[in-house]
């Protein structure tokens, strides 16, 4: 997700993080837009080589679910030139689970990360921990972190029969855009992309924008109609990776904090969701 945190000129800072901290360059009257890193940044590096292997493979294979873009390597900025959408946000459900299922086309690639079942299983409690750790008014109490993992351990085991696709990560109506040139809608934003658990994006999307969540289970469920072992867990597997995406925006919210009213509201609706209260 793209967090802008400080206007400068032509360029908008984002990610507030020291560790990572892309710098977007929207030049007036052009058609491009610039996101560029500093390579001295392993970790923030590795996130823009991510997203130039994302965007080679989206392209190769959905050609017209990415923008057009160019990679960027020199000595002192890495990342990629993107065409300039337009309209961003301006997306209906229905377009972004076909744009999912899309994506879930492209074959796998050793370009990009691959998570496994253990990775999601670990998860809620690294998550977990954090919360713990930062304080009950920040974070979670330990009454509430226990509640929650033995939730997820109850569910865990019911994203095992699920594939490995690949997963944009950050399916949502304002990483949407149409493009000028052939007026088809685009999704940008891959500097997150891996192989990872087919529900992982369906997951996303329902918990971002919770009134989608009926259509995403109803196209989920025609899906795997045909596969009973897949559908009679799906329930139980995207509850489990709900909880998943709840517990890791409260954790987003404090280590890549927007403002506190933003971050602060952010947290009340997590806890909300969670089943917590207030």
């Amino acid at each position: 997700m793209i967090d802008i945190h400080k206007l400068d000129g032509n360029n908008v800072r984002i990610m507030g993080s020291s560790e990572r901290n892309f710098t977007i360059s929207m030049q007036p009257c052009t058609a491009y837009v610039t996101k560029v890193g500093d390579p001295a940044n392993p970790n923030l590096a590795a996130r823009a080589l991510q997203e130039q292997a994302a965007l080679a493979l989206a392209t190769e294979h959905c050609p017209d679910v990415p923008p057009r873009y160019l990679p960027i390597n020199e000595t002192n900025a890495i990342g990629v030139k993107v065409e300039r959408l337009t309209n961003l946000g301006r997306v209906s459900t229905d377009t972004m689970i076909d744009t999912i299922d899309r994506l879930q086309t492209i074959p796998h690639s050793d370009t990009l990360p691959t998570f496994n079942s253990g990775h999601y299983r670990d998860q809620p409690e690294s998550h977990a921990d954090y919360l713990l750790s930062i304080g009950a008014f920040r974070g979670l109490t330990s009454r509430e972190c226990d509640y929650i993992l033995a939730r997820t351990g109850n569910l865990a085991d019911a994203i095992h029969p699920f594939g490995t696709t690949f997963v944009h990560t950050d399916i949502q109506r304002r990483h949407f855009g149409t493009s000028p040139k052939d007026g088809r809608i685009k999704l940008f934003d891959f500097d997150q992309a891996h192989f990872g658990n087919e529900l992982e994006d369906f997951a996303f999307l329902s918990t971002r924008h919770p009134r989608a969540a009926s259509k995403v289970q109803a196209h989920l469920e025609a899906k795997f109609a045909d596969e009973p072992n897949k559908a009679i867990l799906l329930k139980d597997a995207l509850e489990f990776m709900h909880i998943h995406f709840l517990l890791k925006a409260m954790v987003d919210r404090t280590v890549q904090s927007r403002g506190r009213p933003f971050d602060v509201a952010a947290r009340f609706y997590g806890r909300l969701a969670l089943g917590l209260g207030t």
